[in-house]
């Protein structure tokens, strides 16, 4: 068994340098306000998603990659993408937010939102040392803006998935949460509502598990338990 593991790990990691071979030469697809505007104007999401997770692919392999090997290339590539989503308009999809009633939808935080603050607070403190100062601290200029201030000044609930019964609750009140406590550390009185954001996984957990409300099927549902317990694991005092 250990030994499958093993190999399953240094399978993973090869898979993590090859993409990273792939995509090197390549740049992110950027996120215009023409393919942000096709979901508003046709209910088209796909295409501006598109390009969305393309650039999130970029940030997955080459933080994976950074944090793996630590090559001085990596860590360049990793800069240059972390400074790309950091000037990204919004951090939420089109489909999530509506500018046409919400003169603050730039930093709503959706799903996306607060994974992606997640994902650059998780870096950024895995590989500071590495990146440059100021690359660091637009990082944590961008997560606090768009996600950890408007989450922390709003009254509870933020918004529809703080209390909610989805996966909006986990992935989000998670993400929140983990980015909190990655970018704040032994400082979270900086954020006054951080500590709500806690029940969120134990509020889906209780309700999936007592409310009798039925449970996703398919692949989503081990996505949605694994995904489930890691952020009650990093949430966790």
């Amino acid at each position: 068994m250990l030994r499958e593991l093993e190999r399953y790990y240094e399978d993973y990691c090869e898979s993590i340098r090859q993409e990273a071979e792939k995509l090197r030469a390549e740049e992110m697809p950027e996120p215009t306000e023409d393919l942000f505007a096709i979901y508003e104007n046709t209910g088209n999401r796909l295409i501006y998603e598109d390009v969305y997770f393309e650039r999130r692919k970029f940030l997955a392999v080459f933080g994976l990659k950074a944090i793996l090997d630590g090559e001085e290339r990596d860590i360049q590539k990793l800069e240059d993408i972390l400074e790309g989503i950091c000037a990204e308009e919004c951090w939420a999809l089109p489909a999530h937010v509506n500018r046409m009633t919400d003169e603050n939808w730039r930093t709503y935080v959706d799903l996306f939102a607060a994974e992606t603050a997640q994902t650059l607070a998780e870096i950024a403190s895995l590989l500071g040392g590495r990146l440059s100062q100021e690359t660091v601290r637009t990082v944590e200029q961008e997560v606090m803006r768009r996600v950890l201030a408007p989450f922390s000044a709003s009254r509870p609930p933020y918004s529809h998935w703080e209390y909610g019964a989805s996966n909006w609750c986990a992935v989000c009140g998670g993400s929140v949460g983990s980015a909190a406590m990655y970018m704040l550390k032994d400082r979270p009185e900086e954020l006054s509502h951080s500590g709500e954001n806690l029940p969120c996984p134990g509020n889906i957990l209780s309700e999936k598990l007592c409310g009798g409300r039925r449970l996703p099927g398919g692949p989503g549902l081990l996505y949605l338990w694994y995904d489930l317990f890691c952020r009650i694991r990093r949430t966790a005092v």
